[in-house]
């Protein structure tokens, strides 16, 4: 089973990054139901803004997705400009992103298309040292 939300994960990548930050991102919020995170190390936000901007737009089509429930918690990142204005939102449910789960991302307040992000809250949380989610 493994192996084949493997295989739907890389078939999902398809496309140019779907992408791009608009300049000047300074801190990061990251907000769970349990607890709010917030990143303002140039160095971890630079990463984690690159890491955003590397996800590929999802396939589009139908998939059976029977573990997702409603219930799932969501994890939402703000990316802020010095003055607190938030430059980029994006949200997903908590577990590895895929076409099951894709990212929702909105730059300058608009949606663009919904976004794999693999392993991307696990990632957050080994650069930072700490859950995020």
């Amino acid at each position: 089973m493994a192996a084949l939300a493997q295989l739907l994960s890389t078939l999902a990548l398809v496309g140019h990054p779907a992408t791009r930050f608009p300049a000047g991102v300074r801190t990061i919020e990251i907000r769970s139901p349990t607890r709010v995170v917030r990143v303002a190390d140039p160095a971890p936000v630079r990463r984690i803004e690159r890491w955003f901007d590397a996800m590929r737009a999802a396939r589009p089509g139908l998939y059976g997705c029977p573990m997702i429930l409603a219930r799932t918690p969501r994890v939402r990142f703000a990316f802020s400009a010095a003055n607190g204005t938030v430059l980029a939102r994006a949200s997903m449910f908590e577990g590895i992103s895929g076409p099951c789960n894709p990212v929702a991302f909105r730059v300058s307040g608009h949606s663009v298309k919904p976004l794999v992000g693999g392993r991307i809250l696990l990632r957050v949380r080994r650069l930072l040292g700490r859950p995020v989610g």
